[in-house]
C-alpha cells in the first residue's frame, strides 16, 4: 500500500475518533466517562473503518507493496488441540528478554487482604509457583526468533568441516545455520543462559561435547577426546535435547528475525513443534504497543486484533493467548491495581498500562506476575494443569 493512501486511512481514523468522542459529549454535556464498554465500542468501530478501507482497496490495507502476504504455508502442524494425557511434565519457556524477565523491579501485591512480595518476579518464577511444576526459564536477552528457533532445536545448525581429534585436544569450527547459511554464536552452547551446571555442553550424534567460541569471536572451539564429526553434522543444545518432552511455552519474534512476514514466523514456531514433537505447548503473543512493535504493520488497534494477532490466532486456535489483551483486560485487576485516566486513554489506542512496565517493552514485577497468570490460565483452559 502506498504511503499517502496509509495517511489517509490514519487521517479518516484520527477524525473518527475526535467526532465520536465530541458528539458523546454534546449527548452527554461535560467530560465523557471512559468505560471498558465504551473502549471496546469505539476500538469496534475503528476497526470497522480498517477493514473497509480494505476492501474498498481489494487487499490488505496494512500491506506495503514488497511485503509477503500472511497466508500460512502447507504445514504439519495444526491448531488442533490434544486432550492432555494426564503425565506430570515440567514446563520449558523459550523465548527472549520479555520471557527472562528483563527489567524486572520489586513489587508486593495485596488480593483479599493478603499482601504477597512478587519483588524481582519472572513469568517463568511465577508459572512455577502458580503451578506447582518444576519450570525453566528460557528466555535469553536480545534474541531474535530465528537464534530462539535454532537454540531450541527447530531450526538446525551443522558443523561447517570434518572434525578430527587424536586423543584429548581442541578443534576450531564453525556452526553454521542450515536454515538460512548465516553462521550461529551463543553466549551458552547448552541453551540453558548459564542456569545449568552443564554450560556450553552440546550434543553431537547422541555425545555431549564442551564448545565455546574462539578467543576472536569468529568460530568455535570444540573439547573433546577421540573424535570424529563429519562436516554436515547436526549439533544440537543441551536444553533442546532435555527439555524435548515437557510442555512448551513459546514467544520469538520480538526482535525480528522474521523478515515481517508471517509465513516465516509461524515456520519457526513450527519448526520448534515438529524437532521436539511437542503436542502440549503455549504460543504467547507480542505484548509491545502496537505502534512500537517490530511488527511493521502498525495501527492503533485498540481491544481489537493487530495483524500478527490475527495470524498466530488463525495458525495455533487455542494454543494461542492474545497476551497484549489480556493484559489490557486483565493485568491491573491480576495485581490488585486500579486504572488511572492514563490507562484508559491507552486502552483506546491499544497499549498495555505503564503500571505494569519497567520501560516501553520491559515489564515490570508486577507485569511478569499477570502475563505467568494469563499463560497459567491458558494452560488450565487446555487442560496442561488444575486450576486453582
Amino acid at each position: 500500500m502506498k504511503v499517502r493512501k496509509k495517511i489517509v486511512v490514519c487521517f479518516s481514523v484520527t477524525v473518527f475518533v475526535v467526532l465520536l468522542i465530541a458528539s458523546e459529549v454534546l449527548v452527554h454535556g461535560g467530560t465523557v466517562q471512559t468505560t471498558p464498554a465504551r473502549l471496546q465500542k469505539i476500538s469496534k468501530n475503528i476497526w470497522d473503518i480498517v477493514e473497509n478501507d480494505n476492501e474498498i482497496a481489494g487487499g490488505s490495507s496494512m500491506q506495503t507493496e514488497n511485503q509477503k502476504p500472511h497466508e500460512t504455508r502447507k504445514r504439519t502442524i495444526t491448531a488442533e488441540t490434544v486432550p492432555y494425557d494426564g503425565v506430570k511434565r515440567s514446563i520449558s519457556c523459550w523465548g527472549d528478554s520479555m520471557m527472562y524477565g528483563c527489567a524486572t523491579t520489586p513489587g508486593f501485591i495485596t488480593l483479599d487482604g493478603i499482601t504477597t512480595n512478587i519483588s524481582y518476579a519472572t513469568a517463568p518464577d511465577m508459572l512455577s509457583q502458580f503451578t506447582g511444576l518444576k519450570t525453566y526459564n528460557l528466555g535469553v536477552n536480545g534474541e531474535t526468533s530465528k537464534e530462539i528457533a535454532t537454540r531450541a532445536g527447530g531450526l538446525t545448525m551443522v558443523v561447517d568441516r570434518d572434525i578430527v581429534i587424536d586423543g584429548t585436544g581442541i578443534a576450531e569450527f564453525k556452526l553454521q545455520s542450515l536454515y538460512d547459511g548465516d553462521n550461529v554464536y551463543m553466549e551458552d552452547y547448552s541453551g540453558y543462559n548459564f542456569q545449568s551446571d552443564q554450560t556450553n555442553i552440546c550434543v553431537i550424534n547422541g555425545e555431549k561435547y564442551y564448545v565455546t567460541n574462539s578467543y576472536d569471536g569468529e568460530s568455535q572451539i570444540l573439547y573433546g577426546t577421540d573424535v570424529n564429526i563429519k562436516e554436515g553434522t547436526p549439533v544440537y543444545t543441551l536444553a533442546a535435547v532435555e527439555r524435548k518432552d515437557d510442555i512448551l511455552v513459546l514467544e520469538i519474534g520480538s526482535n525480528a528475525g522474521w523478515y515481517n512476514d508471517y509465513d516465516e514466523l509461524i515456520a519457526q514456531y513450527d519448526s520448534i513443534l515438529e524437532g521436539t514433537g511437542c503436542k502440549y505447548y503455549i504460543i504467547v503473543g507480542d505484548t509491545d504497543d502496537p505502534e512500537l512493535s517490530v511488527d511493521m504493520n502498525k495501527i492503533y488497534i485498540g481491544m481489537g486484533e493487530t495483524p500478527w494477532e490475527q495470524a498466530l490466532s488463525k495458525a495455533y486456535g487455542d494454543h494461542f493467548i492474545n497476551m497484549r489483551l489480556y493484559m489490557i483486560q486483565n493485568g491491573l485487576s491480576d495485581c490488585g491495581l486500579e486504572a488511572t485516566d492514563e490507562d484508559l486513554d491507552g486502552f483506546t489506542r491499544g497499549e498495555i498500562s505503564q503500571q505494569l512496565r519497567a520501560d516501553w517493552t520491559h515489564f515490570n514485577a508486577y507485569g511478569y506476575y499477570a502475563k505467568a497468570k494469563g499463560i497459567y490460565e491458558k494452560g488450565v483452559e487446555l487442560g496442561y494443569w488444575g486450576g486453582q
